[in-house]
């Protein structure tokens, strides 16, 4: 196996960006979830729905944040770094 054309480091400005770009997305995932948890509780009085009926909002919205990290990942893979910093 052949090493990489191009190694990113720390130090370099696109190092930095890859080091943003993680923190802001997992802070971002972190936010999202405990909007999602708060949320649950209105969603039910609104609805009038039930704790089955929740767990199958929660599951499904998990469900589709899971398959769209799949495909991100996936075009991630295939198209590699498109943008340069």
């Amino acid at each position: 196996m052949s090493a990489p054309e191009s190694f990113v480091t720390y130090r370099s400005r696109a190092g930095r960006g890859v080091i943003v770009a993680a923190t802001l997305g997992s802070g971002m995932t972190f936010l999202d979830a405990t909007v999602v948890n708060v949320a649950l509780r209105t969603i039910g009085e609104d609805l009038g729905a039930d704790l089955a009926d929740l767990q199958w909002i929660s599951n499904g919205y998990l469900l589709s944040l899971a398959a769209l990290i799949l495909l991100g990942g996936s075009l991630g893979d295939r198209l590699g770094a498109v943008a340069s910093f």
